[in-house]
């Protein structure tokens, strides 16, 4: 129902295109008379056709995002193998690096004690 002064008791048919309100038809034929109107079915009927094409397009956005979101995670976890491999390798080496130099070290000591004897 209309909620302007003396229209409280007319229903809302038509939809103002200029305002983008729904009018009664006294609401026509004074402030938005010179507006551009159209039945309030069809009007609905518009706005629903709008709506689920942008659904539609959002569904594809989502969709994109989603396997954009899969290839970043993938990539995610071959970086975190590739760290988890360097560390490995990082961890790998200084043991061999010491075990060569404590090798080294017992060498040197036993030369130096048999030069000392």
């Amino acid at each position: 129902m209309c909620r302007e002064k003396h229209h409280e008791n007319e229903t809302l048919n038509y939809y103002c295109q200029d305002c983008k309100v729904c009018i009664c038809h006294k609401c026509g034929q004074t402030r938005h008379a010179t507006h551009t109107k159209v039945d309030i079915k069809q009007a609905a009927e518009d706005q629903k056709l709008k709506m689920a094409d942008l659904v539609q397009e959002m569904k594809v956005d989502i969709a994109e995002h989603m396997t954009q979101m899969e290839k970043t995670t993938e990539m995610l976890k071959k970086n975190g193998d590739k760290i988890a491999a360097a560390r490995n390798k990082v961890l790998t080496t200084v043991e061999e690096l010491i075990r060569v130099l404590k090798e080294h070290e017992i060498a040197m000591v036993t030369k130096l004690d048999v030069i000392e004897n």
